[in-house]
């Protein structure tokens, strides 16, 4: 099922839609990642191609992945829910729709949680089922089960603050981006970006995407 979705989603980046998306999660990333610091950054991406971290000043930066198909910038390929990382040794976590496409999105958070330094950042990307890209990819699901890019989870931006908040991270920024239907041409999104901007500068939670940057706490010890 890996593989198969891994091909289905370089396909979908590489089209008119996915590439729309793709310019709004690449602004995020590049105004995001220049203020992470630390010694190693690991991704978990849907789609190995995209350059996820080029905005980052890390040197040491790994993906990992469940696709056997995978690209050679892979560092390995392993189950989400059991990541082959020591505990506590990752600085940044980059997962990038990660969470939409696995089968337990809770114990990759709890890995993620796991092998992240205290105070160490995570940056998530998820689909918005409250939008127009979401309820395309809802009806998909529904009437073409074979469409794997729409067989993704309807994991809401409430609950996955309430898993961060129970696994100890603190909300830094959560943000919607990609308001324009991106299945629109050209033509018509650029006559509409004002509800971009509009989107943006109200910070409502219809967005096609959302952006949610989270510090990972340390509880504090009493004697």
């Amino acid at each position: 099922r890996a593989d198969a979705q891994f091909s289905a989603l370089q396909q979908w980046y590489a089209g008119s839609v996915g590439q729309n998306i793709w310019r709004a999660e690449k602004a995020l990333l590049d105004r995001h990642l220049p203020h992470l610091f630390g010694y190693h950054l690991m991704t978990l991406g849907v789609c190995p191609s995209l350059p996820l971290v080029e905005a980052s000043p890390i040197h040491h930066c790994f993906s990992l992945s469940e696709a056997a198909s995978a690209s050679p910038n892979i560092a390995a390929r392993c189950h989400a829910y059991a990541l082959p990382i020591e505990n506590e040794s990752v600085d940044v976590a980059v997962l990038h729709h990660s969470l939409d496409y696995s089968d337990t999105p809770h114990q990759l958070l709890r890995e993620t949680a796991r092998v992240l330094m205290p105070y160490g950042s995570v940056l998530i990307f998820g689909f918005q089922r409250c939008s127009t890209l979401g309820v395309q990819h809802a009806l998909q699901k529904r009437w073409s089960p074979l469409n794997t890019v729409a067989a993704h989870n309807s994991l809401s931006v409430h609950r996955l603050h309430d898993w961060l908040t129970l696994l100890n991270f603190e909300i830094v920024e959560s943000t919607h981006t990609v308001y324009v239907p991106p299945q629109l041409g050209e033509a018509a999104r650029s006559h509409l970006q004002w509800l971009e901007r509009w989107g943006s500068k109200s910070k409502l939670p219809w967005g096609s995407v959302y952006c949610v940057l989270a510090r990972k706490t340390v509880v504090g010890v009493r004697p």
